[in-house]
């Protein structure tokens, strides 16, 4: 079964990572990259690199296991914070 502490260091070799946050939703694994180096860099290419060491460190059965990888600048993590906490005020 592949660990939340495993993909974390996988996805920790992301150039430019400054935080990898992982966590389960569901039983599958969920991912927040985040590099000051993507605010350069369009979503599929994040996610092409992000995946490509998802799928190049581990097997496809644990590879299964991850649900998602958010890719964010840190700007991009402030917003999405923002708007979640919003959403929880009005929930």
């Amino acid at each position: 079964m592949l660990t939340e502490d495993r993909l974390r260091e996988v996805l920790g070799r992301v150039p430019g990572a400054t935080q990898v946050i992982v966590g389960r939703r569901g039983g599958k694994l969920v991912a927040i990259v985040v590099s000051p180096e993507y605010a350069d860099i369009p979503d599929v290419d994040r996610q092409s690199q992000a995946w490509g060491l998802v799928l190049d460190n581990f097997s496809d059965a644990e590879a299964a296991q991850v649900s998602f990888v958010y890719t964010n600048t840190p700007e991009e993590k402030a917003q999405a914070e923002v708007e979640a906490a919003a959403e929880r005020e009005a929930g």
